[in-house]
């Protein structure tokens, strides 16, 4: 299960992220939209663990990202905007080709 409570990111005066809160249970599928420069990449990369938020917490499996992030990373799969995903690769193949190189197996790589 994946929890953010009130995750905010600031650059300088500028909040490109005010104060997000998402539940999202273990197996559903969530979709963030928005117009452009809405902050949907930014709380992306938050939730990942690839950019640190500038207050509120992240909580991925039980695992505070902030504090335990190897252990969050280990049950969550991102594949970014522009990842180099060769043509004949299906976006979930590179999910469990990923999953492998980190020695994630079995009914683990697709809960």
């Amino acid at each position: 299960m994946l929890q953010a409570r009130q995750i905010c990111k600031e650059y300088g005066t500028t909040k490109v992220v005010n104060g997000l809160d998402l539940s999202v249970e273990s197996g559903q599928i969530c979709g963030l939209l928005g117009p452009n420069g809405a902050g949907k990449s930014t709380s992306i990369r938050m939730i990942c663990g690839v950019l640190a938020p500038t207050s509120g917490s992240i909580n991925i499996a039980g695992f505070d990202i902030a504090k335990k992030p190897s252990q969050a990373k280990q049950v969550i799969g991102y594949v970014p905007e522009g990842a180099p995903l060769p043509l004949e690769m299906l976006p979930v193949e590179f999910l469990k080709t990923t999953a492998s190189m980190y020695g994630i197996t079995g009914k683990q790589k697709m809960d």
